[in-house]
C-alpha cells in the first residue's frame, strides 16, 4: 500500500538544496552591503559581532561557546576582528588571567550602518512578499526546524 503524499526527491524543489543556496546568495548579498558602507565586516565573521552587540564585553571562552569553536580558531577569528578595527581585548578587573572581549568605538559608532545593510540585504532577498507571506514563511521554516531537532 502505496502513501500518495510522500514526498519525492528532486533538487530544483528539495528544502535542503533550496535552503543552502539561498544562505548562501544572502551571504553574498550582506557582504555587497557591508562593502558598499565600507564597513569592515567578513559575512562569516559577522554573527560573533552581532552577539556582541547583545552581550558585550565577554570572555574568549564565551565566545568559544556560543559557536561551538575550539580555543585556536576561537583565537584565529578574534585575531581578525581586533585587526579590522572591530573588536578590542581588554583586562577583566575580576581576573589578571582574562581578557574580555569588546565592540571598538568604531563598530558601537557604526551600528545603526550595519543594521541598515542587514535590513537592506533582506529587503532585497523578500521583494514582491507582503508582511503576512514573510511572517507565515517565517513560520514554516521554523515548524522545519523543530521537526528535525530531535
Amino acid at each position: 500500500m502505496g502513501n500518495n503524499n510522500r514526498i519525492r526527491y528532486d533538487k530544483s524543489t528539495s528544502i535542503g538544496m533550496l535552503t543552502g543556496s539561498i544562505f548562501g546568495l544572502l551571504k553574498k548579498e550582506l557582504q555587497r552591503q557591508f562593502d558598499i558602507r565600507n564597513i569592515p565586516i567578513k559575512v562569516e565573521l559577522f554573527p560573533i559581532i552581532n552577539r556582541l552587540f547583545i552581550q558585550d564585553a565577554v570572555p574568549q571562552q564565551t565566545i568559544a561557546e556560543w559557536f561551538g569553536y575550539d580555543r585556536p580558531k576561537t583565537s584565529r577569528v578574534l585575531d581578525e576582528l581586533e585587526d579590522s578595527g572591530l573588536v578590542q581585548r581588554r583586562n577583566d578587573p575580576g581576573s589578571r588571567r582574562t581578557k574580555l572581549i569588546c565592540l571598538s568605538n568604531f563598530t558601537k559608532e557604526s551600528r545603526p550602518i550595519i543594521i541598515n545593510a542587514l535590513e537592506e540585504a533582506f529587503e532585497i532577498a523578500y521583494k514582491g512578499f507582503t508582511k503576512d507571506e514573510i511572517d507565515d514563511l517565517i513560520k514554516k521554516l521554523q515548524m522545519i526546524k523543530r521537526n528535525l531537532e530531535r
